[in-house]
């Protein structure tokens, strides 16, 4: 997808209006979210505010309002908040892994990054941290104070990666094979052979004291014993779990799926294979689908509402505001609850100038899709909130051209939108 940067909530022409808003706003930097949707378990909503990571600092804002109440330097860019207990946050970057207190943002302790050890391989263990160094030795840490709990020799060959952590158990994977490790003193419980061919995925989400994760062909389900089940679906992506079930992007569409039978309940098919499941809410699933934010029925699987994100990244807070949406420069959060913002209908024009394309040029506006004339002018007309993109398709990929702002306006007329196809491998 070529793109430009705005910022922007609408909902499409498509679906009817829902009562999704922008409860507010902060113009901050936010490149690099606290949490993202590929880790949905590690949302940055802990201990009644959110943490995110503008830059250099880690800045803890209010969850009403999105205040900033305090801050804390992290002495270089490419850290990325991991895991929370229930009052810190797991920090890591290239130097080592840190945890700091979720309201007043001091560190507790730190650990480097030397003698063996990964940043890549360390976790969240109920209030504790577990890491894995090259000398294949699991360690506990505590939460509070960094002190070892135990230490615990692997005794095997093979490089073991990080798939998750509970009160309960720590889960390593290898290849095919799973192995949990009691959280109290390290021991060994189970181990686990994913079925051939499949191989385990880079994602696992422990749930009680049972561990959902990803699997080359679907996703796979162990107990606390060690007894495994699994669902094949294609090219699967964890978003959620919530209630009992799981809700997946897959290649094609959203599938939910109901963990105690491991069985699809519903599937929806979307139209951008990048995809992923924002959020769920008691009602709502909410699915990032390129520049559009999806409002999918929790029961059915059936689409209430588009709006248009323009490249935001959504991230759930499982609070209320229910969505942290970011571009960059833009901080929002979208409330269910929050419907002061009115839904508005204008009629788009404008002329798509392109010496290299073949006309008619496919021209969308959220779900509102529609061609050019021979001479490339365009109309198009639209429901919603907010800012959104025109998109016209050039070289068989959608660049987005023009940014429009919903503002009482009956019509928007855009004039020349100039673009050419990119050259290959651009």
């Amino acid at each position: 997808m070529k793109s430009v940067a705005a910022a922007c909530l609408v909902a499409s022409a498509t679906a009817a209006a829902s009562p999704l808003g922008i409860a507010w706003t902060q113009n901050v930097s936010c490149e690099s979210p606290g949490a993202n949707t590929r880790y949905p378990d590690r949302t940055f909503a802990v201990a009644g505010g959110i943490v995110w990571i503008d830059g250099k600092r880690l800045v803890r804002r209010e969850l009403a309002t999105g205040a900033a109440v305090s801050e804390a330097s992290l002495g270089g860019y490419g850290a990325s908040v991991v895991g929370r207990t229930s009052d810190a946050l797991l920090l890591r970057d290239r130097d080592g892994f840190a945890m700091y207190d979720a309201v007043s943002l001091k560190p507790r302790w730190h650990v480097a990054a030397k003698a063996g050890i990964d940043p890549q391989r360390v976790g969240v263990v109920g209030d504790d941290v577990a890491y894995l160094d090259d000398h294949k030795v699991l360690s506990l840490l505590d939460g509070k104070t960094g002190a070892a709990r135990w230490q615990r020799p692997l005794g095997h060959g093979g490089i073991f990666r990080w798939l998750g952590g509970s009160a309960a158990f720590v889960y390593l994977y290898m290849g095919d094979t799973i192995e949990a490790f009691a959280a109290s003193d390290g021991k060994r419980v189970w181990t686990h052979d994913e079925p051939s061919p499949a191989y385990v995925g880079d994602f696992g989400w422990p749930v009680g004291r049972e561990l959902v994760y990803e699997r080359s062909k679907g996703l796979g389900k162990v107990d606390e014993h060690g007894a495994g089940s699994t669902i094949d679906i294609e090219s699967p992506m964890l978003g959620a779990i919530d209630g009992g079930f799981a809700f997946v992007a897959a290649a094609h569409d959203i599938a939910a799926i109901d963990l105690s039978r491991m069985k699809v309940v519903w599937r929806t098919p979307y139209r951008d294979t990048l995809a992923k499941v924002a959020g769920v809410t008691a009602t709502s699933v909410y699915v990032a689908d390129d520049d559009v934010l999806r409002e999918l029925d929790r029961s059915t699987g059936k689409q209430r509402a588009t709006y248009g994100i323009a490249d935001e990244t959504i991230v759930a807070t499982r609070a209320t505001p229910a969505l942290l949406a970011c571009n960059g420069s833009r901080l929002m959060a979208l409330d269910p609850s929050a419907s002061d913002v009115p839904v508005e209908t204008t009629t788009v024009t404008g002329r798509i100038v392109c010496k290299a394309c073949a006309k008619p040029i496919d021209v969308r506006i959220g779900d509102v899709t529609g061609k050019t004339d021979a001479t490339g002018r365009f109309s198009l007309t639209v429901t919603g909130r907010g800012t959104f993109f025109v998109s016209a398709s050039l070289d068989g990929q959608d660049h987005k051209m023009q940014a429009v702002h919903m503002d009482g306006s009956k019509t928007h007329a855009l004039g020349k939108l100039e673009g050419e196809p990119q050259p290959e491998g651009d």
